[in-house]
Formats: structure tokens, sequence, C-alpha cells
């Protein structure tokens, strides 16, 4: 009987506006949902080869067994790689090179890649180095004079050499190093006989395996990790990857957030339309005799019921209109759709609890008001009509004055200040629907601006590390022959930070500011400050101030270790000393591919120690020929290739654009229904002014024009407040969330509201054909 009940006032015209809009209000918040949670998981994915894993834990000492145990524990993937500097010798040629010992589950993310032969295609190496074999950088073999075949001595073990080194996954994570990379199984690193007590190597253990196992593990490791222990993360291993990650989540959010606000907007609109709808049936059941009580179950009931229909729906369609766009997106979407269904399943539980709650029984609550009596009463509802004197004199002499432009005009301002509090509702809702478009038209295209010039098209992807003063010259004349251009020639001094302002630092390993302060830094020189550099306190070095000891200090490892303006630091250079004043903070874009120092030197302050040097270029795929005439001619110099780099920030850059794209045209929909609903809801009132005036005469053309007018009025105003409301929030997002630069775009600001109004107008042309087109006498005996 209950379901009978139930399934006949679905009968109700306001009832499935209602529900609609609720279907679409959850549709378009858990479609949002799901593709933030989609594309989160798919970047994090592009991320984790940056890594070789989902998570790492580096290390200066080995990796305890209870870490191990607990990730195999929790159903993890893992790999263990250590890092140690030997020298490689062959016959009477040595170098230096960084050696890695990787396990038989390296990677775990991403793919190593080889060539048999010096420049060869590159092909995936599926298996790791077998025992007594060894994989080099092709540097090395120029420093050599190896090639494959040959026998390469490392410690007291002898390697021979099988693949030519090209790509590492894991590499996008690391500090750039300053040795060509080697590479053999990690049972043969205790054959080299090369770690000793008190020699600096480096382990890691990668890490791979379900979100829910890794959030798991995170939570129980991190607080048993050592001094020299850290745990790196998609996010936090590479800054171009963070800053990605937080401005790409945070755009996704304000969607999400204005598509709530939106939704919302709608619902209390469709309520309204409802709960003015039963006045005459509530006053009917009052005279019947129902009290409130039953009366506020009944409608509960049709609420719930209807409510938890429209949001299942709601979110089978989210579900489903993903499903349907991602094979064309799978680049920008996680496969797994498993992965991602949690998250946007509760924010839909979430949204539609509250905008049933918050949005919707408001409006049937006030139900209660209604009395008996008000089944003889023609309106569906009480209005105010108490006004001041000076209100009343206020609409009047604005309608008088609108009446100077035309009757049409008059018409329309007339109509737009005789109901002040519900069109005044419609202006605030045409607004905020307009201006949460146009702000986030504003804040894609500056977002996407500021990825794009972060990751240019010929961004540096090759570093050249190790340059002799005496080949400097001759390297950039090779570079300028062949049409590449280089930034700039940095050289480049190790030093090691003994004190600041007299206070030495201790070699106790077991601080960690210690530690960290003690370390070999690469220090540079020069009177120019880099591009990629702002000061932030103090000033850049003049040519008055050469003959200063002056120096200028990066702003967050100022930061980190409690270093002040005008301090004095002192730094240990081979076996001398040198101290310097700190005369400048700067601010650093890690992101730019360009070479970057914490501490920086007028040059004449290290002219007398020895340098080598250091740049970044560009070099185009199809151009690596000119790499075997570099490795030839300078075999000291070390390429480090961050090409792998560039692919992956390049895709997650490339998912973020689609998805905001992609959610802002989804946002846009939802603002166009909502501004339909909000128009249908208030044709009863326009529908008796026009029987009105069929009734004086008035012909269909003519009454088109006079009811269109108080559209226009509308989307007036309702520009007017969309373009200061979106400027305003854009300005303040803009500059303390986003970081971006504020940028005021005339075109947008143009465009956006006349869109807007053109939609509103359209919308409410279209509202307005039904009801121009009723015969007076059959208007009459209308029944809704």
């Amino acid at each position: 009987m209950v379901f009978n009940y139930l399934f006949r006032e679905f009968k109700n015209t306001e009832l499935k506006l209602l529900m609609l809009v609720l279907v679409l209000a959850i549709f378009c918040v858990s479609m949002v949902e799901f593709f933030i949670q989609g594309i989160h998981a798919s970047i994090e994915e592009s991320s984790g080869t940056l890594l070789g894993g989902d998570r790492v834990i580096k290390s200066n000492s080995p990796i305890e067994p209870s870490i191990i145990e607990k990730a195999h524990e929790l159903g993890l993937m893992t790999s263990q790689t250590i890092n140690f500097y030997s020298m490689l010798v062959h016959e009477d040629d040595f170098a230096l090179a960084e050696v890695k010992g990787i396990d038989v589950h390296y990677p775990l993310k991403g793919e190593v890649l080889g060539t048999a032969e010096l420049f060869g295609k590159e092909e995936a190496l599926k298996m790791i180095p077998e025992s007594g074999e060894l994989w080099l950088e092709e540097g090395l073999l120029s420093l050599l004079k190896v090639n494959v075949n040959d026998t390469v001595k490392i410690g007291e073990a002898n390697f021979i050499i099988t693949q030519i080194l090209t790509v590492e996954p894991d590499r996008g994570g690391e500090e750039l190093t300053f040795a060509p990379r080697a590479m053999i199984s990690f049972q043969d690193v205790a054959k080299t006989q090369v770690i000793q007590p008190g020699s600096r190597q480096t382990y890691k253990l990668l890490l791979s395996g379900p979100d829910t196992a890794l959030a798991e593990f995170e939570t129980w490791v991190l607080p048993k990790l050592k001094f020299s222990q850290r745990l790196l993360t998609p996010e936090n291993a590479r800054p171009a990857v963070t800053i990605f990650f937080d401005q790409g989540e945070k755009y996704l959010n304000v969607i999400l957030l204005l598509n709530l606000i939106i939704a919302s907007a709608a619902v209390y609109q469709a309520s309204k339309r409802y709960s003015i709808k039963q006045y005459r049936p509530v006053a009917l059941l009052r005279c019947l005799g129902a009290d409130f009580d039953w009366i506020l179950f009944r409608f509960l009931s049709i609420l719930i019921f209807y409510g938890l229909i429209a949001g299942i729906l709601g979110l089978l369609l989210g579900f489903g209109c993903f499903s349907l766009l991602r094979p064309f997106l799978e680049e920008i979407v996680m496969n797994k759709i498993e992965s991602v269904w949690t998250i946007p399943a509760l924010m839909s539980g979430a949204t539609l609890f509250v905008l049933m709650l918050g949005f919707s029984l408001p409006s049937i609550i006030k139900l209660k008001y209604v009395q008996a009596i008000s089944i003889f009463k023609q309106s569906q509802g009480p209005r105010v009509t108490d006004e001041s004197p000076f209100l009343i004199r206020c609409k009047q002499s604005i309608v008088k004055l609108a009446g100077k432009f035309g009757v049409e005009v008059r018409y329309g301002f007339s109509n737009v200040l005789r109901y002040p509090f519900e069109n005044g509702v419609q202006i605030v809702i045409f607004g905020l629907v307009m201006g949460s478009a146009l702000l986030l038209f504003l804040l894609q295209n500056d977002l996407i601006q500021a990825w794009r010039e972060k990751i240019p098209p010929q961004a540096p992807n090759y570093f050249a590390i190790n340059i002799a003063p005496e080949s400097q010259v001759q390297f950039q004349d090779l570079l300028t022959k062949n049409n590449i251009k280089t930034e700039k020639l940095y050289p480049i001094v190790r030093a090691r930070l003994l004190s600041v302002n007299n206070e030495i630092v201790e070699s106790d390993d077991s601080k960690p500011k210690s530690r960290q302060l003690r370390r070999l830094l690469n220090l540079t020189s020069t009177m120019s400050l880099p591009k990629d550099n702002k000061i932030v306190h103090g000033k850049w070095f003049t040519p008055q101030d050469t003959e200063q000891q002056e120096i200028s200090v990066e702003q967050d490892f100022a930061e980190r270790f409690n270093i002040r303006l005008y301090d004095r630091l002192k730094f240990q250079i081979a076996e001398k000393e040198i101290e310097a004043i700190v005369t400048s903070l700067r601010s650093v874009d890690w992101n730019s591919f360009n070479p970057v120092f914490f501490v920086i030197f007028p040059p004449k302050m290290l002219e007398n120690f020895p340098v080598t040097y250091m740049t970044s270029f560009y070099l185009p795929s199809e151009r690596n020929s000119i790499l075997r005439e570099l490795v030839h001619l300078f075999p000291e110099i070390n390429l480090i290739d961050t090409t792998v780099i560039l692919k992956n920030l390049n895709s997650i850059l490339k998912k973020l654009v689609v998805a905001v794209e992609t959610l802002w045209v989804l946002t846009g929909l939802m603002a166009l229904i909502l501004m339909y609903c909000t128009l249908i809801l208030t044709l009863d009132e326009r529908l008796k002014n026009a029987i009105l005036l069929r009734a004086l005469g008035v012909g269909r053309k003519k009454l088109f024009i006079l009811m269109l007018s108080e559209y226009i009025i509308l989307g007036v105003f309702a520009s007017l407040i969309a373009v200061v409301g979106a400027n305003a929030a854009y300005a303040w997002l803009a500059s303390d969330i986003f970081k971006l630069s504020y940028r005021i775009n005339s075109w947008a600001l143009i465009m956006g509201p006349l869109i807007g109004m053109s939609v509103i107008v359209l919308a409410g042309g279209l509202g307005l054909r039904k009801i121009i087109n009723i015969s007076p006498v059959l208007a009459f005996s209308l029944r809704r």
C-alpha cells in the first residue's frame, strides 16, 4: 500500500522535476569525482616511473629486515638497490663511476633501456645483469676505451660488458650525480669488496602495491625511519611533479566545490517549486483533519524514497559516462576502474544527504504554516506585501525612469521589481552560475599556461657535467656549430660548509642538521643572476662588490638551516678555507631543467680554485648522433639524459590539461541545466501575466518582446555580479592558492557575460514559446 502511494505520487510534475535535478546534481558530482580519482591514480602511476616504484625508502645504511618483512606481510612487492662510487679499470685506463647493484625484481615501475652497440637502437632490458656481467653508460666506454664484451675491473672483481645502459626509470627521482652509471647484480656487490666500514653508499628499497597497503605501510614505517632515511613518494621525489599534483588537485577541488554550490542552488529552487505546488493539497488534507506530523511524515517518506532513487541513478549515470569516455581517454585516466569507485560513491552519498537535509527539507517544513483556510485562496502561497513608503517610491522612480527607454524596458523593470525577493534570488543564482563558469575558465587558462611554461617544448633534456676548463670553449663551439643552444656554462666547485657565524658545524652523524650541512655542496660563481632565480631579500652582486666576500643563498636552504641575511659562512674547498657574508637570499625554480645552485659566489672569489663546468641543452631525438661526437671528443664529460623525466612530466601535464578542460565542460553543462530549471520555476507568474495581456489584446510578437525584456534585465544584473565575483575570486585564488601571476583577461571579461546573458535570454525565450501561444479563452481553463 505504501509503495502504491509512493508510485502514484510520481505522477506529480514538480516531483519529477525535483528528482531530475537531484539525479543531475549527483551525476555531475560523481562524474567529477570519478575523473578526479581516476586522473589522480593515473598521475601516481606515471609519477611512479620516476621512482621505479610507488614508494621508495632511501637510506645511508642497509634497510632493516623488519621493514622488508612488514612490506611483504602487507602484500607489497619490493626491490633493493645499492649505489656506491668506485674506480673502473681496464688495462691502463680508469674512470670514476657510480655503481648500482640491482636485484631480480628491479624495476617495479617503468623499464630499463639499453643497446648492444654505442648509440644503437634502444630496447627494453627484461633481465638484470647476470653474475659477472656489467652494464655501462656511453660515457664510460669512451673513458675506458672499451666496447661490449670487454672486461672491466671494479674493486677486486672482473666484469664483462654486455649492455650499454641508456635509461633507468628511477633516475628521475635522484639528485644529479657527477659520475656516469655502471650497473651490476645486487649479489655481485660483495665480490667487489669496495664497500668497507666507513665507506659511503646509498641503499634503496623500492615498493609497489595497492593503495590501501601502501597507506598502511607509510603509517607504520614513518615513525620508525632514522634521521638518515627518507620515504620518497611520487609527490616529493621531483619538485615539478609536486607542483603539478598540488595545483591540479586544487583546481579539480575548486570545480567540485562549484558544482556542489550550483547543485545546491538547483535543488533549492526545485524543492521550493515542489513545496509551493503542495500548498493547496496540504490545505485540503488539513480540512480533512490531518495533523502536521502525519503530513510531514508523508512528504519526508516521498523525499527520502525518491531522493535515494535519484542518488543511485545519478551515481550510476556518472559511472556509466566515465566508463564510456574512458576508452577515448585511456592516456588520461586510470584503467583500473575498481580502484576509483569508493570515494565517488561516498562523495555522492554525502552530497545527497546535504542536498536533501539542507536544501530540500526546509521547503518541506514550511508546509506546516499552511492553514485549512488556504483552500479558498487563489495564490499558491503567501507573499510579503507590506513595504515601506520609501521602498515603494524607489520602485516607482525606477519604473518611471525605465519608461523613457520604451514600454518594453518599463515592463521588464516593473516585473522584476514586483517580486524583488524572488527575482533577487534568480539574479544571484544566475550570477553565481555565470561567475563560476567564468572563474573556472580564467583559472584553467592561466594554470595551463603556467604548466606549459614550466616545461616548454624545447626544455633542456641533457645535462653536461665535468667539463674541463680547457675543454669548455671547444665544447661550446661544437654545440654552436650544430645549432644546439645551451644554457650558460657554470663553474662548479665542490665544498663543505664548516661554520655559520663562527659556530663550527660538528661531524655528529646522529644529528640530521649537522649531517646535511657537512655534506659536499656544489658551489658556482657568476655575476649575472640566473634567469630562474629571483632575489627575495638583500641585493645581488654588483661590479663594485667584486672585491668583497659575498655570497647568495637559496632561501629554502637558508630556512632549513636557519641561515639569515648577513650571516658569515665558512667553507672548505680542497685544502683551503674561504669565508663570505650572505648578502642576498634567492628563490629558485627547481622545475626549469636548468642548472640550479644553493650557494653562488662572485667569480673573483673562486678564481684560484680548481673547477669543472656544467650546462644543460636540448637535443632532438633525431640528432642523437651528435652525442657520439661529444663522447668521443670529451670522454671526461658526464652526459645525463633527462628525457625520461620530461616524458613523464609531459604525460602528467597532458592528463591534467585534458582533465581540467573536460571537467570545465561538465560544470558548464550543469550551469546550463540550473539556469533552465530556475527559469522554469518562474513560468507560473509569467503565465498569469501573459493571460491578462492576451485578454487585453496584446499580440503574440509584442507579448514575446515584452516578456523577453525581463530576461534581458535579469541577464544584465546577473552579468555584473558574475564579472565582479569571478574577478575577486580569481584574484584571490590565483595569487594566494595557486601562486599564479594575476592577469586580466579582457576577452573573457567581455565575452563571458555576453555568452551567459545570451544563454539566459535563449532559455527564457524557449520557455516563453509555450506561454505566448496559449489562447486567452483556453488559458482560464488551464489546469497545471
